[in-house]
């Protein structure tokens, strides 16, 4: 018990993605990541990517995804997730349950290693897209496999991706009664667990008597889902249904309530400078697939049928797979928060916008800065406004603090305010880094050619191949106003492809589009994670025990093998830079 309190002194990415380096008063300095859903379609020469594919991927091409990708990097499978593999670069990749089961559509999620700037993220984000790219062309059936970076498919089905960023998400008398809150609520979650895991048993069980030789079509049944994993995870459901209410309720009341109403302008109006444009089944355009669906501030996710802005839902996760230790790492005052109303896309441009311009925002919220922003009853409801208005024409009440006045603003104006206060917030704290300005001109840039499209010239060059939504609305245009809904919708999925045949990747070619982040950058994070940080040693770890260990599981916040019948734990904490490889994590046997 002593090893497990003292763990709330020495935060990890699972619990606490504080590292002593996101301290307040400090600009991007916060651990961040991404974790991206992409699309696998598979698709006969002779069909459009709109149209269903009349045969699936087969069962066994994950397994050979896996071990094509063993060449390049060292690879150890995951605790609690057999699907799951984490890799040398720090980052993993697993296959999603709903493999296979929508007419030849699969769904892969990569996660990038915890890193400290937006610019080593984006970094790690394209090599990982160039990764999984050139090993999709490399898997049979060769040319019928195309990758798509998109939140949304032909059947208006959601995914994408998922922002991670370290928050102090209460503070004060709120965070006093959040862990009074959390002594209530320790008896509870251990009832849970124990119900989850007779529940399960009994599930079993009944596989066993039913099937002589379980395991096999176990892993049958988790690639295409079946009646038996409906039943298992809707009786899971049940049982934690009433935890999922009372966190929900905790979390509207006292989780990330200045980010919440400081951040809401700039979350609602950021879709102007992310979105990736999507085509719906009415042949509406939206600036941002997800950001149109968002129903709610904060919560578990789509548990109850509203899609958040702020997502809480892998902390009750953590409390449901391991209750005594996920408790603890509750009573932590810092945690990875999602936000999960970001496109995902293929262009660079546009995703380290978003993280950066994010970065920045909480900077100023944390450092309790009194710089104005603009803040909106509403934000989810404005979202959706916002992302339904391709004129950038909508305005919405708001107000600017500490002004009394309500106002009708537009996303345009709450972006240009938002950016003059981070500017005079990075000014009054002194020397910082270059990267803040190198954003600081980024988003002026994007904000004037986003004003010049909206009041003076439709497209101008500085837009197309940056922006995604205006790219995609300049393509839609050239292939005209009354072109059929299939055609529109071939482009709008084409645009996500990973590969030299993406309209996003043709376009940014033909208009000399610089990546945010150089080849260089890009080529290191290939080979390892950030410095400074947990997934060095990780990474070390899985090269030192990947080749020679086959009973080795990793997380993201330890490894464990077997030795003489005893269980060794290895807990990864952040490695300061130039220290990496030169001794093991520490290490505690169990």
């Amino acid at each position: 018990m002593r090893k497990m309190f003292s763990r709330l002194r020495k935060p990890t990415w699972m619990g606490s993605e504080s590292t002593n380096l996101g301290n307040e008063g400090r600009v991007l300095a916060r651990t961040i990541g991404l974790e991206t859903e992409y699309a696998l379609v598979l698709v006969r020469r002779d069909r459009d990517l709109q149209g269903e594919s009349s045969h699936q991927l087969p069962e066994d091409w994950y397994a050979r995804l896996i071990a094509a990708m063993a060449k390049h990097s060292a690879l150890v499978r995951g605790l609690g997730n057999s699907s799951r593999f984490f890799n040398a670069q720090g980052g993993s990749i697993s296959r999603e349950l709903r493999w296979g089961t929508e007419g030849g559509i699969g769904f892969l999620e990569g996660a990038t290693p915890e890193c400290l700037s937006p610019r080593d993220l984006i970094a790690h984000q394209v090599a990982q897209d160039e990764l999984f790219a050139s090993l999709v062309e490399q898997i049979p059936p060769t040319g019928e496999v195309r990758l798509l970076k998109n939140s949304a498919d032909h059947h208006a089905h959601l995914y994408g991706q998922q922002e991670n960023y370290d928050l102090t998400i209460a503070s004060g008398w709120r965070l006093l009664v959040w862990r009074c809150a959390l002594l209530f609520l320790f008896l509870p979650i251990q009832i849970y667990y124990l119900l989850s895991t007779m529940w399960l048993g009994l599930m079993g069980a009944a596989m066993r008597w039913t099937h002589r030789d379980p395991e096999p079509w176990l892993d049958s049944q988790l690639q295409r889902g079946s009646a038996w994993l409906d039943i298992a995870s809707t009786g899971l459901r049940l049982l934690h249904y009433p935890l999922a209410c009372i966190f929900s309720f905790l979390a509207w009341g006292l989780l990330c309530v200045p980010h919440r109403r400081r951040l809401s302008g700039f979350l609602a109006s950021r879709s102007i400078l992310e979105g990736s444009g999507y085509v719906d089944s009415r042949g509406k355009f939206w600036l941002s697939a997800k950001a149109a669906t968002v129903r709610s501030e904060i919560g578990m996710g789509a548990y109850f049928n509203r899609r958040p802005i702020f997502e809480i839902g892998h902390l009750l996760e953590s409390v449901c797979a391991h209750p005594i230790q996920g408790w603890i790492r509750l009573w932590q005052p810092r945690h990875r928060i999602q936000l999960a109303l970001g496109d995902s896309s293929p262009n660079p441009w546009s995703q380290y916008l978003k993280v950066a311009t994010t970065c920045l925002v909480l900077d100023l919220v944390e450092s309790r800065s009194r710089r104005p922003l603009v803040q909106l009853q509403r934000a989810w409801r404005a979202c959706q406004e916002f992302s339904g208005d391709a004129t950038l024409v909508h305005r919405t009440t708001g107000s600017r603090e500490g002004v009394r006045s309500r106002d009708p603003f537009s996303a345009l104006e709450i972006q240009m305010q938002t950016l003059q206060s981070v500017r005079g917030f990075l000014e009054d704290q002194g020397p910082v880094q270059e990267e803040c300005w190198s954003i600081v001109a980024m988003w002026k840039e994007s904000l004037e050619a986003l004003r010049q499209h909206r009041y003076e010239q439709p497209f101008p060059d500085e837009l197309l191949g940056k922006i995604d939504w205006a790219t995609k609305q300049w393509l839609l245009e050239k292939l005209g106003r009354g072109a059929p809904w299939e055609a529109r919708k071939k482009l709008d999925l084409r645009y996500a492809e990973l590969s030299e045949d993406g309209y996003c990747e043709k376009v940014r070619r033909a208009h000399a589009c610089n990546a945010p982040v150089d080849r260089h950058r890009i080529n290191l994070a290939k080979q390892s994670p950030p410095e400074g940080t947990a997934a060095r040693a990780r990474a070390y770890w899985i090269r030192e025990f990947a080749s020679e260990r086959q009973d080795a599981r990793v997380d993201w916040d330890r490894g464990e093998l077997m030795e003489e019948g005893r269980l060794r734990t290895f807990h990864f904490r952040p490695v300061a830079a130039g220290v990496a490889g030169k001794s093991l994590p520490d290490e505690e046997s169990e």
